[in-house]
């Protein structure tokens, strides 16, 4: 297959499959099934490093959070958020929620 052609055409996809496309500036490469992707999932920081991919989005959360740490400092970070997202928690959110989007005017 030529340039920008996958491998795993339809998209009914009936078997795993990697693929990278140059997207813009980047290459993306994109993992389809359980059997492929789970190393993305479990894959040590040393082989893919999820600071490095979303060091741009470091200005939503600011510095010192989540991808502007160590790995270490990363998954304790994320272990406080997976608590505090869970239904129970945000079910105790909506009406702070509520009062910060309503307000009388712009």
């Amino acid at each position: 297959m030529g340039p920008g052609r996958m491998h795993c055409w339809p998209l009914v996809i009936s078997r795993p499959c990697v693929f990278t496309v140059n997207l813009l500036h980047k290459k993306m490469t994109f993992l389809i099934g359980p059997e492929v992707s789970a190393h993305f999932f479990k894959a040590p920081e040393s082989d893919l490093s999820q600071q490095e991919v979303y060091q741009f989005n470091v200005p939503t959360f600011g510095p010192g959070v989540v991808f502007d740490v160590d790995y270490s400092v990363r998954q304790e970070q994320f272990r406080f958020f997976t608590e505090a997202l869970r239904v129970n928690k945000l079910k105790g959110y909506v009406d702070m929620m509520v009062t910060e989007a309503e307000f009388p005017r712009f």
